[in-house]
């Protein structure tokens, strides 16, 4: 998703505000739990980008969706509803997230496998990254969408390597057997 400057903005306003009341822990951690329910719910996001649905209706279904489990959000609401702006509320919440680590020099590291990585491959990262940049790690993990178990190839991808590493030993003689001196 790309966080476009008035986004930015917006998640500026509300991190300033935060520190201000003392509250930015704590609304980081409300901005995270709302980011998921908006990222897991295409029809709530299809509802709060619907243009004919008027502001008020969208506020009002956000304040009972987040209810009492999330009450420093509703500043949020508040502030876009009052703009007319609640359709660009999950990229406020990622540019606040994104705001949030630079603010707390918190260094977001993602990493794809397709195997589960051990706890001593983590810890190898987190060093190697910490030896280029100060700050504290965050380390996602993402599993790999892949069919076969670790370290199993289809048969018809084995097929191919061999044919193409034959052919290319097949060249590389080829090309010493051509070459009259050899390099030096």
């Amino acid at each position: 998703m790309t966080i476009g400057t008035t986004s930015k903005r917006y998640a500026k306003a509300l991190i300033l505000h935060a520190i201000d009341q003392g509250k930015l822990d704590m609304l980081f951690e409300e901005i995270l739990s709302l980011s998921n329910i908006l990222e897991e719910s295409e029809d709530l996001r299809d509802f709060i980008s619907n243009p004919t649905i008027s502001k008020d209706l969208k506020k009002s279904l956000l304040d009972d969706i987040t209810g009492n489990s999330l009450p420093n959000i509703s500043i949020l609401f508040n502030l876009l509803s009052t703009n007319n702006r609640i359709d660009i509320i999950l990229s406020v919440c990622s540019a606040f997230v994104k705001l949030y680590y630079d603010h707390k020099n918190i260094i977001e590291v993602t990493v794809t496998t397709p195997i589960e990585i051990s706890d001593e491959v983590e810890s190898t990262i987190k060093k190697y990254v910490s030896s280029i940049k100060n700050g504290e790690i965050k380390l996602t993990k993402n599993a790999m969408k892949w069919n076969y178990e670790p370290f199993y190839v289809p048969e018809e991808v084995l097929k191919l390597w061999r044919d193409v590493g034959s052919r290319n030993k097949q060249n590389y003689q080829q090309w010493i057997g051509t070459k009259g001196n050899k390099v030096k």
